[in-house]
């Protein structure tokens, strides 16, 4: 008996192992196409700092919703990340109001929040990260 169980736990571990899958390469072949979106009803002003397709921290100000931006990213790019807020230099919107951030890889939404502003009319989303 301990023999026919030794067999099937066998049996199980290589049908484990042929069941794998395995790209080309061996390698992680994730889609490096990045988008970034920011909509919603929010008629303030946003600061946007994101990473770029060469990995560098871009900033924009004084955004007005809808925003977005595309782009593939670089072989050496790790990670990619997004922020965005209403800052002490941009334009408040109303209490109540609302912008939704998106971040995509390939067409694969990775993550999605919804904020609504504050009694003083400020909206902040926290950091939106993926690692490649």
């Amino acid at each position: 008996m301990k023999v026919l169980n030794n067999l099937y736990v066998a049996a199980c571990f290589v049908m484990l192992l042929a069941s794998c899958k395995k790209d080309n390469n061996g390698n992680n072949q994730q889609s490096r196409a990045v988008r970034y979106e920011i909509s919603g009803n929010y008629t303030g002003k946003l600061n946007i700092v994101y990473t770029d397709e060469t990995g560098n921290i871009q900033t924009v100000t004084n955004v007005s919703l809808p925003w977005n931006k595309s782009f593939t990213a670089g072989a050496a790019v790790q990670s990619v990340t997004l922020t965005a807020s209403t800052t002490s230099t941009s334009t408040v919107g109303v209490a109540g109001q609302t912008a939704t951030a998106n971040l995509f890889i390939g067409t694969v939404l990775k993550k999605t929040v919804t904020q609504t502003a504050d009694a003083s009319g400020r909206i902040q989303f926290g950091n939106f990260i993926h690692v490649f």
